[in-house]
């Protein structure tokens, strides 16, 4: 009665995975770009809330992002532009280098892009991307008012 019990149990065990593996279910890329936020303010590596509009007298436009399998030793770029007036300006490009991941082998990188003056209004675009792979870059626009 209970290997009857037993076996039903792994019946429904495997059905609720689709009858796949649980291996297929577990995505092992390295150094997968998500979460790209564009914010005024980071608390424990995080923007507190992705903005689509930044004040212009905001002192810092963070970028921050998630890698996640994160390898330590890759690199990651963003690179500010501004979008006004025909071909894009890159303004500045920076990158950090992972050093540390977390028990989930994700990471977090944060850039900040400062300014002494207030910001031109328009539209901006941040790049950020893994360096050294064939990922695509992820792009996030948003204005500074």
């Amino acid at each position: 009665m209970y290997r009857l019990l037993a076996l039903l149990a792994l019946v429904l065990l495997v059905s609720a995975c689709g009858g796949s593996s649980i291996e297929e279910k577990v995505d092992l890329t390295p150094n997968q770009l998500t979460d790209v936020g564009v914010c005024t303010r980071v608390v424990e590596d995080r923007c507190t809330g992705d903005m689509e509009v930044i004040p212009a007298d905001s002192p810092r436009i963070y970028v921050a992002a998630r890698v996640h399998n994160a390898t330590i030793g890759t690199v990651v770029s963003a690179s500010l532009r501004n979008l006004e007036g025909g071909e894009p300006l890159e303004l500045v490009n920076t990158q950090v280098t992972i050093d540390r991941v977390n028990t989930s082998l994700d990471s977090y990188p944060v850039f900040y892009f400062t300014n002494t003056e207030p910001w031109t209004r328009g539209a901006y675009s941040v790049k950020v991307q893994v360096e050294a792979q064939d990922a695509a870059p992820v792009h996030k626009d948003f204005r500074v008012e």
